[in-house]
């Protein structure tokens, strides 16, 4: 099979021309090739940027959110077995305890519906459970910030009072 280079010289035409017209277009391509290879790699740097800096922090506020949410529905429930009839008192209570005691709301539910079920337990009627819980949860929140603690130790140390646990004492009178 003949190349065009030997087609050429058999036809004794002058090929120089045409050989550097096809090394321009090898040129301009390699050129526009050399340029859409870096703004390919441009355009890969920016989206693993994107996914690094924006998508990968989005992905997780949404699995968070959604964590969030089902713990607090979570807490709704268990109020609504620990308290029966008195659980929209409880639930209405809670919309204040951040303001009131520095808990959030869905900390507080989960702590009311702890210290009522509790209460039930030992056969108090869910409208005194439902006033215990609510002073239990106040307690929390001021001994949690009196002695510079974490809500769930002041939580811990409370439970211990239903539980017969006495080692919370110690602890929470050596913070003082």
């Amino acid at each position: 099979m003949a190349s065009l280079g030997d087609l050429f010289v058999e036809l004794g035409i002058d090929s120089s021309k045409f050989e550097a017209g096809i090394n321009k277009i090898k040129s301009s391509i390699s050129g526009v090739s050399s340029k859409l290879g870096s703004i390919g790699d441009s355009a890969k740097g920016f989206g693993a940027s994107l996914t690094a800096g924006l998508t990968l922090p989005i992905g997780g506020a949404g699995v968070a959110a959604i964590k969030l949410a089902s713990d607090y529905e979570e807490s709704l429930n268990k109020v609504d077995v620990a308290f029966k009839d008195s659980s929209k008192g409880i639930k209405d209570w809670s919309n204040n305890t951040l303001s009131a005691y520095g808990i959030a709301q869905g900390t507080a539910l989960d702590m009311a519906a702890l210290f009522g079920d509790m209460a039930t337990g030992m056969g108090m009627n869910t409208t005194e459970s439902a006033k215990m819980a609510k002073s239990l949860v106040g307690l929390a929140g001021d001994l949690s910030s009196f002695k510079n603690i974490k809500i769930d130790v002041a939580e811990t140390a409370l439970k211990s009072i239903f539980t017969g646990e006495h080692n919370y004492s110690p602890l929470l009178l050596a913070t003082a």
